[in-house]
Formats: C-alpha cells, sequence, structure tokens
C-alpha cells in the first residue's frame, strides 16, 4: 500500500510539473500565399456605364515581424458584352506594396491596412457594327495603377486564415480608345474602380 502511494504521488508530481512547463509558441509564418475570387467594378465611360469584372487574384506576402509584411499581388477579371455592345475586356494588374495588420479579439483576427503599385493591362476586342463580316478591334494597353485599402481575415488555424472581405480604391490610367462605328471608348484618362476579394490565405 505504501508504494502506491509514493507511486501515486510521483506521477502526481510529474503531471504538475508538466503542466506548469510552458510549450514554446510556433513562431509565425516567414511567407504565405492568398488564393481568392475578385471582383472589380469598373468605373462608367464615354459609352458605357459602370459594370462588373470577375475574376481571381493571387498575393504572395513576406512577413517583417508580426505586423508588417511586404506583398506581390497578380490579379485578373474578364467582361463580355459590356452595355450590350460588342465589348470584351480583360483587365490584369501586377503591383507590390506595404501591408500593416491590427490583431484583434486575442489573435483570432486581423485587421489590416494596405497600398499596393504597379501596373495595370487593359485587352480589348471590339466588334464593329455594320461591317459584313463583322470588324473586330483589338487594343491592348498598359498603364500605371494603384491600389489602397485593406480587409479582415479570421484565423482558422495557425497556417490558414479566411479572408471574407479586401476591398478598396482601384486606380487605372488608360487613354481614350477610338473605334469606328463606336465612337470614343473610356474618354476619361484616369479610371476610378473598386475592388472586392475573398478567399484563403496559406502560411509557410
Amino acid at each position: 500500500m505504501k508504494q502506491i502511494v509514493i507511486l501515486f504521488l510521483l506521477a502526481m508530481s510529474g503531471l504538475a510539473a508538466e503542466a506548469q512547463v510552458q510549450k514554446p509558441q510556433q513562431p509565425p509564418p516567414k511567407w504565405d500565399i492568398y488564393l481568392g475570387y475578385g471582383l472589380t467594378r469598373v468605373g462608367s465611360s464615354n459609352l458605357t456605364p459602370s459594370f462588373n469584372s470577375n475574376g481571381g487574384a493571387v498575393q504572395l506576402q513576406w512577413h517583417f515581424g508580426s505586423r508588417f509584411s511586404v506583398l506581390a499581388e497578380f490579379n485578373g477579371s474578364t467582361k463580355s458584352n459590356i452595355n450590350h455592345q460588342k465589348i470584351d475586356q480583360a483587365l490584369y494588374s501586377y503591383m507590390a506594396g506595404p501591408r500593416y495588420a491590427f490583431p484583434v479579439r486575442a489573435g483570432k483576427q486581423i485587421i489590416f491596412a494596405e497600398g499596393l503599385f504597379g501596373y495595370s493591362r487593359s485587352q480589348s476586342n471590339i466588334s464593329i457594327p455594320g461591317t459584313i463580316p463583322i470588324a473586330q478591334v483589338a487594343n491592348n494597353q498598359y498603364n500605371f495603377s494603384m491600389f489602397v485599402g485593406g480587409g479582415t481575415e479570421l484565423r482558422i488555424s495557425p497556417k490558414i486564415w479566411f479572408r471574407p472581405a479586401e476591398v478598396g480604391y482601384y486606380m487605372t490610367n488608360f487613354p481614350p480608345i477610338v473605334a469606328p462605328g463606336l465612337g470614343v471608348w473610356n474618354s476619361s484618362g484616369r479610371q476610378n474602380d473598386l475592388r472586392y476579394s475573398v478567399g484563403v490565405r496559406f502560411g509557410f
């Protein structure tokens, strides 16, 4: 009986000592990748009203501490038959910039702000009415672009975050397109757009 009591006390002492030892925290990921759906609300122009362009986004993010990071992004979206006109447009952006995160809810959620700068490419195919067969004008433009915004993420695991919303102002600078039979398209040299994204970020 005495031996059993001694063994029991030794076992309890070992469990108590193990409970007092704090497990080392897992270091945050050095870099991660984000994959998501993207919606671009393209601003109105001379010929067309505002329209939605659907696509996706990929982001690579490098962390410098727990809050500051730098990311590179590729975003692409397409729209067919804009305003019932034979205009098909694909819009691509290649940008990079800083991001700053604010942890809330004991680290289970973050709110971030960011500014990205780079260039965008607009690829348009415009069908000219009144021509048999219908002629098309292809136009490719590259110019400076900027995205300023932010969003929020919810932690699913130490290396997986769900991003329900990333929203911001997206500026592009494409010169006017003159197409026979359609007049001037995108007459403004600056397009004021809005962009939204939802997806998942994976840490490595």
